[in-house]
C-alpha cells in the first residue's frame, strides 16, 4: 500500500484520515487573495502599473498591465459593457478587462497581485472566480489563464514574463449575455511564486469567432470576487511517497484511535479554521462525526465573541429550487445545531447558494460529494 505522506507530519496526516474528502479540501482552506472583489480603494497610492478608470488609480493590492478598467457605483457600469447593464457579483466593484484587443494595438491586458502567502511548489491550489463577456464582442475565448511568477510583472514586458501558465477551460454553451460565470479549477505550480496574474496569453488566432456579423473585434471581460486556497494541508514540503510496513500500519492505526479529539481540534485551530460538513445525497442530517468535530469548537469560537457565518451548498443534481432548499436545510440544521451548543443565534448569519459554487466540477462520485457542504467562517472584524 503507497501512502501520499509528508515526513514530518504523518502522524498529522493519519489524525485527517477521519474526516471526508471535503473536509480535507476545507480545514485549510483561507483565501490568500488579497482584497478579492476589488471593494478597497486607494486612489492616491503610486503604482508602478496601473488599475484605471480614466486613468486614476483606484484599487487597493492589484496592479494591471496595460489601462484595466475599474467600476464603482459613482461611474456608470454599461460602460463598455455592451447591451446589458453589468453589476458586480457582490460589493460594489469589479474589473473590466481586454483580454484580447485585435483594433488598438496596444493590448491585451492583463491584472495581478503579490499574493498574501507565495504559493509552494508541489502544493495543490483552487481558483474561483466570476467572469462576464461583453455581449457586443466578436469573439469568444474557449478559456481564461493564470500566470504564476516570482518576478513582478511591472519589471517585465507582458511578452517575456516568465512563470508557468494554468488553463481554464470555458464551456461556451454556459455563457449569456446577462449572468456572471463563475469558474474553477485545480493547480500545482512546479516552483514557488510570489505573484498571480489573471488574462490570456495565447495567440490571437485562437480565438473562435460567434456566429453572425458585427461586433468589435477583440474580447472584453468583466472580473470579481476571486478565490484562490491552498487545498495542501501544513503545505512546506513537497509530499513524499513511502511504503509503509504491517507493523507502522498498526501503530499508527493504533495511535489514531488512542488520540483524543481535542488533539485534532488542536490542530484544525492552529490554523484558524473551522471544518466544512459534509452531508450525503439530498440529505441534510450532520453526521455524528461532524457534531463532535464542532461541539469540540464551539468554547472557542464563543470565547471569540465574533458572528459566525453559514453557507448552504450541494451538488448539481438536483432542479434549481430543490437545490436551494435542500442548501437552506442544510444550513439550518448547522445553525441549530450551534444554537444548542449555546452559541446565539442572533449571531448566526445563513446564506444559501444551492449549487452556484461548485468546488469541483466533475460528475464523479467524489466532486459531487465535495459540492454537498456547508461552509463555516467565524466573522470578526
Amino acid at each position: 500500500m503507497i501512502i501520499s505522506i509528508n515526513r514530518k507530519c504523518w502522524v498529522g496526516l493519519f489524525h485527517l484520515a477521519f474526516f471526508s474528502p471535503s473536509f480535507l479540501q476545507h480545514t485549510f482552506a483561507q483565501n490568500i487573495i488579497r482584497n478579492p472583489s476589488f471593494e478597497k480603494i486607494d486612489s492616491n497610492k503610486q503604482k508602478e502599473c496601473s488599475i484605471s478608470f480614466e486613468l486614476i488609480d483606484a484599487v487597493s493590492d492589484w496592479e494591471g498591465i496595460n489601462t484595466v478598467d475599474f467600476a464603482t457605483s459613482t461611474v456608470p457600469f454599461t460602460i463598455r459593457s455592451g447591451a446589458a447593464k453589468i453589476l458586480p457579483v457582490s460589493g460594489k466593484c469589479m474589473l473590466g478587462v481586454y483580454l484580447m484587443d485585435m483594433g488598438e494595438g496596444s493590448l491585451p491586458e492583463s491584472f495581478f497581485q503579490k499574493l498574501s502567502s507565495p504559493l509552494l511548489a508541489n502544493a495543490v491550489y483552487r481558483i474561483n472566480f466570476y467572469v462576464h463577456f461583453r455581449t457586443q464582442d466578436r469573439y469568444i475565448l474557449d478559456n481564461i489563464q493564470i500566470k504564476t511568477t516570482k518576478v513582478n510583472p511591472c519589471i517585465v514586458s507582458r511578452e517575456n514574463l516568465k512563470g508557468e501558465t494554468f488553463i481554464i477551460p470555458i464551456e461556451a454553451k454556459k455563457i449569456t449575455e446577462t449572468d456572471w460565470l463563475h469558474l474553477s479549477s485545480v493547480f500545482s505550480p512546479k516552483e514557488d511564486a510570489d505573484f498571480l496574474v489573471i488574462g490570456y496569453f495565447e495567440n490571437k488566432t485562437k480565438l473562435n469567432k460567434k456566429s453572425g456579423k458585427g461586433g468589435e473585434h477583440g474580447v472584453y471581460a468583466f472580473f470579481d470576487d476571486i478565490e484562490l486556497v491552498c487545498l495542501t494541508p501544513n503545505a512546506k514540503t513537497p509530499p513524499i511517497f513511502v511504503e509503509l510496513t504491517s507493523s507502522e500500519k498498526e501503530q499508527a492505526e493504533s495511535k489514531k484511535a488512542q488520540e483524543p479529539l481535542t488533539v485534532l481540534v488542536d490542530k484544525i485551530s492552529q490554523y484558524d479554521a473551522i471544518p466544512s460538513v459534509s452531508f450525503d445525497h439530498n440529505s441534510f442530517e450532520m453526521a455524528p462525526l461532524f457534531k463532535k468535530i464542532l461541539g469540540e469548537m464551539v468554547p472557542g469560537l464563543l470565547q471569540k465573541g465574533c458572528p459566525i457565518r453559514i453557507e448552504g451548498h450541494t451538488d448539481k443534481t438536483g432542479g434549481g429550487i430543490f437545490n436551494e432548499q435542500l442548501a437552506r436545510n442544510r444550513a439550518q440544521a448547522v445553525a441549530d445545531f450551534f444554537i444548542s451548543k449555546g452559541f446565539p443565534k442572533e449571531k448566526i448569519q445563513i446564506e444559501v447558494f444551492g449549487s452556484s459554487k461548485p468546488i469541483a466540477l466533475g460528475d464523479d462520485d467524489m466532486s459531487l460529494g465535495m459540492n454537498r457542504r456547508v461552509e463555516i467562517s467565524q466573522v470578526c472584524k
